[in-house]
């Protein structure tokens, strides 16, 4: 069940016992996991959210503050985004994908202080895959439209996480989507945010290589790199 374990217990831990249990959890994380505990971490972002309520974003980011992670991608704050967009732990017939209001399809991550904006990016491109009926090409646009380099990376890996999940991570798949892409940088972004996902899971590690394959020297060597989480 991948990461759904992780989701659940420190999701449900929050809910049942609010949000001082934020500190056990997090040591517990890197007690189990070591120096990869994102997953688990990941969860108490959905937790927190689930606590404070959805309309609360802002609160469940600051209450991230709790956990050890700090870095611009990955741990709380993105099962916080997750959880926004998806609200997994509101119920158990399954996720009810957020409807975008009257504001841009670019909210909440536009409003949001600097240093969420990149996780902010990473998960709205997830959103924005559901919200268009994993129409793979619009959404890569919607994130070549974002304004900073950072984000924009950010959204465009994003992008290839969220195509893995939703292709059976079947990696000719998940490279027939990414090359719908406008561009080369933008493909190649899409495809190192699948090979993450396809590397992290020692039961897939074998399968990543392949979403790398008939890159270029250049790229193939950026693509078949764990990009830089801090």
């Amino acid at each position: 069940f991948s990461y759904g374990c992780y989701h659940s217990l420190a999701g449900k831990a929050i809910i049942e016992h609010g949000l001082s249990a934020i500190k056990d959890l997090d040591k517990a994380c890197f007690a189990v996991k070591g120096a990869s505990p994102l997953g688990c971490l990941h969860g108490i972002g959905h937790g927190i959210l689930g606590y404070v309520g959805y309309g609360r974003l802002t609160d469940a980011l600051e209450a991230c503050g709790e956990t050890s992670w700090d870095g611009p991608l990955g741990g709380c704050p993105g099962g916080v985004f997750m959880e926004y967009n998806f609200h997994t732990m509101e119920s158990v017939e399954g996720t009810k994908v957020r409807k975008p209001g009257e504001e841009s399809v670019y909210e909440p991550c536009s409003s949001l202080s600097a240093g969420f904006r990149q996780e902010c990016f990473y998960n709205q491109a997830q959103w924005w895959i559901d919200l268009y009926s994993r129409e793979y090409s619009k959404v890569g646009k919607l994130c070549d439209a974002v304004s900073s380099e950072l984000e924009r990376e950010a959204c465009l890996r994003g992008l290839g996480d969220g195509i893995v999940g939703r292709t059976g991570h079947n990696p000719d798949a998940a490279v027939a989507a990414c090359k719908t892409m406008a561009s080369s940088r933008s493909e190649l972004l899409c495809r190192q945010g699948a090979y993450r996902v396809v590397f992290a899971d020692i039961k897939t590690r074998s399968e990543a290589p392949r979403l790398c394959e008939g890159l270029s020297e250049e790229s193939l060597g950026l693509c078949l790199t764990e990009f830089n989480l801090k």
